[in-house]
């Protein structure tokens, strides 16, 4: 269910989204990274989800328990996974990577 998900509704697992990107701009289809910092620890999480138009993003998504943990030495895993997509030179993936990188490193 689409609102059942930390994408849509952070708010329910304690989360807020630090950033998202988009890694492939086709018509009818997801591709997105995201990561979420923890409001009581700081902790960040991590999770990729891509389909079609018809699933929800992030629907499987059930508990945090669901999501990558992050720190500052996984960023490079972060920035490969961007640096391979289609959308690796847009404007928002740059930005993306800034601000992972800057939250990284405040861990």
């Amino acid at each position: 269910m689409w609102d059942e998900n930390p994408y849509y509704n952070p708010e329910k697992f304690n989360l807020f989204i630090v950033d998202s990107c988009s890694l492939d701009d086709e018509p009818y289809q997801f591709d997105y990274l995201v990561v979420w910092r923890h409001r009581d620890n700081d902790k960040l999480y991590w999770a990729r989800d891509s389909g079609c138009s018809c699933p929800t993003p992030f629907e499987k998504i059930i508990s945090i328990d669901d999501l990558g943990t992050l720190s500052r030495h996984d960023f490079p895993m972060i920035e490969k996974i961007v640096n391979n997509s289609p959308e690796k030179n847009s404007q928002q993936a740059r930005y993306f990577l800034r601000e992972i990188k800057a939250a990284c490193e405040q861990l």
